[in-house]
């Protein structure tokens, strides 16, 4: 797995699939979700700049620039894993999610815990996090938390070596394998036991608020359209050469939390395959959710285009396009947005003047 993390880790856009033009979708993002200070237009061209600066990298580099380079990406893979169960209110603080995760993404395969001592630090850790959070900190409660960053940083690895490393597309079998992975172990807030719903499409209704989900015979369904589709816009890319990879990210990330296919995990689940689709097919991750103003702006954009397409107010529609409204415009500009903050964090580490793009 060494050989495979410095791949995973060392060289992101270079190794990316490389067989389409990356190019920005022409009527895909919202022009007015970031605020009048940033435009997507300018965003996406330093997007493009800092990926094709990083993949001249040569091969090779010295051994202690590459340490520094795991060092930090090693960081952003668990600060994935910190965001995105920040934006479920799930886990712990970062200094823990980092501590715990870091041995999976370093290729350890470690068993699900079923007890911690209370005098370790993790447990004193995640006890006081829960507090702070004014959660239930029991002894149960503090499990929970330190198997949601154990489980979603195996799922994580899992579907990102998948994609990446293993050159496997989307599909129903790896979502489901990720599914299992991240919620074994994990029983849900209702009561369900994991057995009853990981990995498993789900088979009662689920509703946020005020917007309910598709019911639970059309989700079989739902997802292989899903499959469908994404294998669709695959084949439309390799026949044009040109693909917006942040845009097919957001997409797909949109129609599965939508589809909400699982009775728990489906956040954290339509984010990996966000990531998972970034990386493959960009060279990076994202990292969302990082502080309270990033999870707000995550939810409420999330909230603001799951009701849109309830109501069908997405605009932009070509009532001939199988995929009907494009309600994913503003999840794409956010994701836009972190992708380039991360990259020019990545070209301020390299400490070379071939990573001066914008700023944002």
């Amino acid at each position: 797995m060494q050989s495979a993390i410095r791949q995973f880790l060392g060289h992101c856009p270079q190794n990316a699939d490389a067989s389409h033009q990356i190019v920005m979708g022409d009527t895909d993002y919202d022009y007015s979700v970031l605020g009048d200070d940033l435009d997507p237009d300018d965003l996406y061209d330093e997007m493009t700049q800092y990926t094709a600066k990083i993949a001249k990298l040569p091969p090779l580099l010295p051994p202690t620039k590459w340490a520094v380079i795991k060092t930090h990406m090693l960081d952003i893979l668990c600060k994935m894993v910190f965001g995105s169960n920040n934006i479920e209110t799930a886990g712990g603080g970062i200094n823990t999610t980092t501590d715990l995760c870091q041995p999976f993404f370093l290729g350890k395969s470690l068993p699900v815990i079923e007890t911690i001592d209370e005098k370790a630090p993790d447990y004193k850790a995640l006890k006081r996090h829960l507090i702070n959070k004014n959660m239930p900190a029991d002894a149960i409660s503090v499990l929970r938390s330190h198997r949601e960053i154990t489980q979603h940083a195996q799922a994580a690895r899992h579907i990102l070596v998948a994609t990446f490393l293993d050159g496997k597309d989307l599909s129903e079998k790896l979502i489901l394998e990720t599914h299992r992975i991240l919620t074994h172990g994990i029983d849900t807030e209702q009561g369900y036991s994991w057995t009853q719903y990981s990995g498993v499409y789900r088979q009662v209704p689920v509703a946020a608020g005020l917007h309910g989900f598709p019911p639970p015979e059309q989700v079989p369904s739902l997802m292989r359209k899903l499959i469908k589709s994404f294998r669709a816009d695959l084949e439309d890319a390799a026949k044009t050469g040109k693909m917006d990879p942040v845009v097919l990210a957001a997409k797909y990330c949109h129609k599965f939390v939508n589809i909400h296919p699982f009775l728990d995990g489906n956040g954290r689940m339509c984010r990996l395959v966000l990531n998972a689709l970034l990386l493959k097919y960009a060279g990076f991750v994202v990292c969302l959710g990082l502080d309270e103003e990033a999870k707000d702006k995550y939810l409420e954009i999330a909230s603001a285009v799951s009701m849109a397409e309830t109501g069908g107010g997405c605009g932009d529609w070509d009532e001939d396009d199988p995929d009907g409204p494009k309600c994913y415009k503003g999840l794409a500009s956010f994701v836009l947005k972190g992708a380039v903050e991360g990259l020019r964090g990545f070209c301020d580490l390299l400490e070379g003047e071939e990573c001066d793009g914008g700023k944002v």
